[in-house]
């Protein structure tokens, strides 16, 4: 009521600060308030005018509503997506101020949305040039890009794909470690959403991400991060795999075999170093399945490889008298767990990649097993003698340990 009778604007704009703040703190609980907000603030927004900074404090205030609203926003769509459209239009000179409280919004919206409309989707237009130009936002458009390809994958990567890999290639090549990081885990979603296909839609990416797992001096937190990513690409698609590395070996004039070796030198040496367990399960799965891979230079390192796999055993691994189990392999009735009152829908989605994600699928010594039985029997016993020969008496003897149990 207090909003209508006011005219003066430094007025407005105190009054819906104070509503924001008592929106935010009441959470759900405004849903019952909510149809009287949704009717006067559209109106509001009309007739703004220029007055940015009052139409920054009319988007923060739907920001805190949505959050409380939940899926109930939805109804709100048709008015919200246009007024985001506006704000991160880079093409209309008042983004500049309405940029970020538009960003935020366009995440709550996305946040707690149950399905991607046409509109909704059509938006998307508008992050990509603000992928490649807007830094001090980069950590919330990438948060929207992740968003969308959790929610709508197919729809999105169809549409959008080719200009996201493009806009990441040439964004990261002017990018400090932190914001490469913060792309490149983007990119690992849309591996777990795709294992086959994503890879081979963001391979252009891929060789830099090789170049930068192979520098010197990276922080761990850096490298976990590129093996992770190349892992994913390991474990599902070699093909790929293979490209990227003939790609590496051409541009420094090697062969691929001495890529491939000063690759995996590196990452057994960095092993022990990689965090968190569930990174380190990831690396483990890929150097697993490696020992399949006919490649002298992987079988010339088996020693290290079965090293590092049989450390991560020994992190993920629970005992009980005769039997052990991985610990990060979750059981059906685990994934459905969750406090429904404070999961968005974006959280409930993100949890559902865990059902596809083999770090909480897979079980590392079962794969690990059928990995070392298909290498006896492609390399023949004697050949398999010779390997397993390599091996440290205290590594050996752990490897049999879970091969056995």
């Amino acid at each position: 009521m207090l909003l209508k009778e006011v005219k003066e604007c430094d007025l407005k704009m105190s009054v819906l600060h104070v509503l924001s703040f008592i929106v935010e703190r009441m959470g759900s609980e405004v849903r019952p308030y909510a149809e009287s907000l949704t009717q006067y603030l559209p109106q509001l927004w009309e007739n703004c005018g220029d007055h940015n900074m009052l139409r920054c404090a009319v988007i923060s205030c739907f920001v805190h509503l949505m959050q409380g609203l939940g899926t109930l926003s939805e109804s709100l769509h048709p008015f919200l997506l246009p007024m985001i459209a506006f704000s991160t239009d880079v093409s209309q000179p008042p983004h500049v101020y309405l940029l970020e409280d538009g960003l935020d919004l366009w995440w709550a919206v996305l946040d707690n949305t149950s399905t991607c409309s046409p509109e909704l989707l059509n938006l998307a237009t508008n992050i990509m040039p603000l992928l490649d130009c807007s830094a001090e936002n980069l950590r919330v458009c990438l948060q929207i890009t992740e968003a969308y390809i959790i929610l709508c994958p197919e729809n999105f990567l169809k549409r959008f794909g080719r200009t996201l890999v493009e806009t990441f290639l040439s964004a990261v090549t002017d990018m400090k470690s932190e914001g490469i990081n913060m792309v490149l885990k983007v990119v690992e979603t849309a591996f777990i959403v795709f294992p086959e296909d994503g890879p081979v839609l963001f391979q252009p990416l891929l060789p830099f991400v090789l170049s930068l797992a192979l520098q010197e001096g990276e922080l761990p937190i850096s490298l976990t991060v590129y093996f992770s990513v190349l892992s994913r690409v390991i474990l599902h698609n070699q093909n790929c795999f293979g490209c990227i590395l003939q790609e590496k070996a051409n541009e420094s004039q090697k062969n691929v075999g001495s890529v491939l070796g000063e690759l995996l030198d590196l990452w057994l040496e960095k092993m022990p170093l990689m965090n968190p367990i569930q990174r380190r399960k990831l690396l483990g799965l890929a150097l697993t399945c490696l020992l399949t891979s006919n490649s002298d230079v992987v079988l010339d390192r088996i020693c290290g490889i079965l090293l590092a796999v049989v450390e991560v055993l020994n992190d993920i691994t629970k005992c009980d008298s005769d039997t052990s189990a991985d610990l990060l392999v979750m059981r059906p009735e685990e994934f459905d767990t969750a406090d429904e009152d404070i999961e968005t829908e974006h959280d409930k989605r993100k949890r559902e990649l865990s059902r596809i994600d083999p770090v909480y699928t897979v079980v590392l010594r079962d794969y690990l097993y059928n990995q070392v039985m298909a290498l006896q029997q492609s390399v023949g016993a004697m050949k398999f003698q010779d390997l397993m020969s390599t091996v440290d008496v205290e590594t050996m003897q752990q490897l049999r340990e879970y091969l056995e149990n």
